[in-house]
């Protein structure tokens, strides 16, 4: 096959499958998931080698910000307990007000 592309001048591709072939099949998902997305297009692939390379830095940001929502999210978590503590205690010392007046 490798003979077959070198003869048809697509020397490239015998050296890219050279490189790959001990993982065509993450490969082939690659190409799936591109093609099911409908991203087989100049603009799109650009976009994605684009993005390529800084993929570890995303992936890193990805995660300190996942980390920082479930922080606010355990605080906000908090001050709504907060919140409903002071509304009972506004509560009880408008009843003790309340209760003051008659």
């Amino acid at each position: 096959m490798q003979e077959y592309w070198v003869l048809n001048k697509l020397d490239e591709l015998a050296l890219v499958y050279m490189e790959i072939r001990n993982h065509l099949d993450l490969f082939l998902n690659l190409f799936h998931v591109i093609k099911i997305h409908k991203m087989i297009n100049e603009k799109d692939i650009e976009t994605v080698l684009k993005y390529a390379a800084d993929l570890p830095y995303l992936e890193n940001k990805f995660r300190r910000l996942a980390n920082t929502v479930l922080d606010l999210e355990i605080k906000k978590k908090e001050l709504s307990t907060q919140l409903i503590d002071l509304a009972l205690a506004i509560n009880q010392y408008q009843d003790v007000i309340n209760n003051k007046k008659h």
